[in-house]
């Protein structure tokens, strides 16, 4: 299968090593140049482009879509172009792009397609693990297990790299809330439960963001 990936996917991927294992003979990965420049100072992601895991590809066509980044825009035109699916955490984007008739797949999903296609080969000591794991918390079945650690080490790690992306100056808050579907408020509450200060003025809309929430949360107190 074809999968246009976005700058996220790719640096959750890559911190948790999992590209290389991933991918399926018939499976290839593709990005448009503008996520490249996102990740110019990633090392371990450029060696994996020029070697050929992931591969560049320029969009012929841009379309105009309206309240998405640049890098964004060009990551659905490229889906669009190839006919791909598109590789995305990020759920507006994934919205948009499902509404102009995209297939878009979480990682979640693509590990799903991976546990469907191949039989994990693991070590005993780590199946004995598993297996000890799964009688004390109740699991039902090892299968049920590892899927609640994958979904559970991914979306840890997607809140890391979201996060990495408001302290970069990347993302303003408000920007980042979008990407997990949640309000204001409740990224606040994840910023400092990543113990990531707010307080720093970094952009003006950094600085509204912060307000609106704070007036929200001064009116719940009070209610």
């Amino acid at each position: 299968m074809l999968f246009i990936v976005d700058t996220s996917c790719l640096i959750i991927l890559q911190k948790l090593g999992w590209l290389d294992e991933l991918r399926q003979p018939d499976d290839t990965f593709w990005c448009p140049p503008k996520v490249i420049h996102e990740l110019k100072n990633n090392k371990t992601l450029l060696k994996w482009i020029n070697k050929g895991i992931v591969g560049v590809a320029k969009v012929e066509k841009q379309i105009s879509i309206t309240a998405i980044s640049a890098t964004d825009a060009e990551v659905i035109s490229l889906a669009l172009e190839w006919g791909g699916g598109l590789l995305s955490e990020d759920k507006e984007l994934g919205k948009k792009a499902e509404r102009l008739g995209v297939s878009v797949y979480n990682l979640a999903g693509l590990f799903m397609l991976f546990y469907m296609k191949i039989t994990i080969s693991m070590p005993e000591p780590l199946i004995a693990a598993l297996d000890e794991l799964k009688n004390q918390n109740g699991r039902s079945t090892r299968s049920r297990l590892i899927q609640k650690l994958l979904r559970d080490s991914l979306a840890r790690e997607k809140q890391v790299c979201v996060a990495q992306l408001y302290v970069k100056g990347k993302k303003t808050l408000r920007q980042c809330a979008e990407i997990f579907g949640i309000d204001l408020e409740e990224m606040i509450d994840l910023l400092r439960s990543l113990n990531i200060p707010l307080d720093d003025g970094r952009s003006p809309q950094n600085k509204m963001a912060l307000k609106i929430a704070r007036q929200i949360r001064a009116q719940k107190t009070h209610v």
